[in-house]
């Protein structure tokens, strides 16, 4: 049951916080908003309605910043849950128009210490995306105040403007299209070869662009984006769903087991009700050796991910997690996994997927 006093604002926002515990708190909110509609054309009226879309949609990112910055000032925790998210979609498009992806990922940025876990769904694909950022608390300290002044701008074309002329806020994100340390691979003589060879040295390319230039620049998994599969199967996926754990005194998440039923065989040997198996944990898999430092914070993910991107046999295993061990939903190529799970902001994802062009 909502408490009382969310009760309005949950039927004309569609949002609402709710204390769950004397140190967590849930907030929900509605991203419905920082969808572009569906509207993918490159029609009139579609890029006129965009251009004018409000920088602070019901006041929305306002009201995260104040739910947050009130949870920081009383010691409590936070868990906030969504529909969609600025991560892509399953076919590889954007979720979200790009000014709101970086509000959204700054204001997450800013109150990363008391942001426990970001929990989404909507594209029935079981993943995870990872915000990686370079900003420094002297940064985020003189960023806030800007990006609050920014929600007061006319409209998201502005607001861009006026972020450019005032801060340094768009160039904190990783951004693909600074990394020069493997430009050599940008020809077509490097990427001659059968399909497996070239199919590696694109690997080779992202893990060089990965490792050398996050290093270099000291570019940190700021907070993580755990999305969830589906129970319906709309999208070719096995329906699924996950268990998560925190740990009761920092309320970090500890690890979240998926169990999933193969919906194929129900519907050929006609089981009812389903028989939910157990696929998999992120520890179990991704851990090899678990202790009491084993948990799925940021840092942690990052390693997850690191782990990935060093073994093929680990990478396959992902794989066929991101669809459920479905064989008949489609899948899209490495590179695109691998940039979705990294290039959240729309203008970097399409250029470090251009690698699949090659």
């Amino acid at each position: 049951m909502l408490p009382s006093d969310q009760v309005q604002d949950f039927s004309s926002s569609g949002r609402y916080s709710i204390e769950v515990s004397e140190n967590l708190v849930v907030l929900s909110i509605n991203t419905v908003l920082y969808m572009p509609k569906w509207c993918y054309s490159n029609t009139t009226e579609c890029i006129v309605e965009i251009h004018n879309r409000l920088p602070d949609p019901n006041g929305q990112f306002f009201w995260l910043d104040e739910q947050l910055s009130n949870a920081n000032f009383t010691g409590k925790n936070v868990i906030i849950l969504a529909h969609t998210g600025p991560e892509r979609t399953r076919g590889m498009d954007d979720q979200w128009l790009s000014m709101y992806q970086i509000s959204f990922n700054l204001i997450v940025e800013f109150y990363q210490n008391i942001i426990k876990g970001i929990f989404l769904g909507h594209i029935h694909r079981d993943f995870f995306s990872m915000i990686l950022s370079n900003s420094t608390v002297y940064d985020l300290k003189i960023q806030h105040p800007i990006l609050l002044e920014s929600f007061k701008t006319p409209n998201i074309i502005e607001q861009e403007r006026f972020l450019r002329n005032n801060s340094t806020i768009l160039s904190k994100f990783l951004r693909f299209e600074n990394i020069n340390a493997a430009d050599r691979y940008f020809s077509d003589e490097y990427f001659a070869g059968d399909e497996d060879e070239v199919n590696r040295k694109k690997d080779d390319y992202f893990g060089a662009f990965y490792f050398q230039y996050v290093e270099q620049y000291n570019y940190v998994n700021v907070n993580t984006y755990f999305i969830g599969g589906s129970i319906d199967v709309q999208a070719s996926n096995n329906p699924t769903f996950k268990l998560c754990t925190y740990d009761k005194s920092d309320f970090t998440i500890i690890d979240c087991k998926t169990y999933y039923f193969d919906f194929e065989i129900m519907q050929k040997f006609k089981n009812f009700p389903p028989n939910w198996i157990f696929e998999y944990s992120y520890l179990d898999t991704y851990f090899t050796q678990i202790n009491e430092t084993s948990n799925l914070s940021p840092a942690n993910m990052q390693k997850i991910f690191n782990e990935l991107l060093l073994s093929p046999r680990l990478w396959e295993i992902f794989t066929n997690q991101v669809v459920v061990q479905s064989t008949a939903a489609s899948k899209k190529s490495d590179i695109e996994y691998k940039c979705a799970m990294t290039i959240l902001l729309n203008d970097n994802f399409e250029l470090c997927s251009e690698l699949d062009s090659y």
